[in-house]
């Protein structure tokens, strides 16, 4: 088996291979309805009219152009505004999905929190592995571990492939 040439010993199987589902499923579900619900348009027209304020008000700062910087002070409450909506329409897919996550991480806790790890590694990943003396595991791995792992990768390669390949 692969894992095993890479020094990988499988301590559970089937959970490992639930975990990495729910994780990759869920990864999918997140950015699928984050992509459909968020107006990335509007999101980009909104950070540029931000950055430009930014921009301008330093360069008044820096020019000393008091005029300037009152009226900019005056857009202040406007730009705050627009942070807001940028902010609120950025959660909005949260709604959705952090209840599902939270539900599916409290099912993955009392099915798989009791057997310890699911894998020993042969190298050591701080916060994720630990020994476990009784069972001979060194670097071992459980389900929380996995899943984090298994769904920041997978997020990260997704973004890689939207932004790359279908240029999302």
């Amino acid at each position: 088996m692969v894992l095993e040439s890479l020094g990988i010993i499988v301590l559970h199987g089937e959970p490992i291979g639930i975990v990495m589902g729910i994780a990759i499923g869920i990864t999918l579900l997140s950015s699928l309805l984050h992509r459909k619900v968020v107006d990335k348009k509007r999101m980009d027209e909104i950070r540029a009219r931000i950055e430009k304020h930014q921009k301008d008000y330093m360069a008044a700062n820096k020019a000393n152009d008091t005029k300037k910087v009152a009226q900019l002070d005056k857009e202040q409450g406007e730009i705050m505004g627009l942070v807001k909506e940028n902010m609120m329409a950025s959660m909005k897919p949260s709604l959705v999905t952090m209840p599902i996550v939270l539900l599916l991480i409290w099912l993955m806790g009392s099915w798989y929190g009791s057997i310890g790890p699911l894998m020993d590694l042969p190298w050591g990943i701080p916060f994720l592995t630990h020994a476990v003396g009784e069972l001979g595991v060194i670097n071992g791995v459980d389900w929380f571990g996995l899943y984090l792992v298994s769904a920041i990768s997978t997020a990260l390669f997704l973004e890689l492939v939207l932004r790359r390949i279908f240029k999302l």
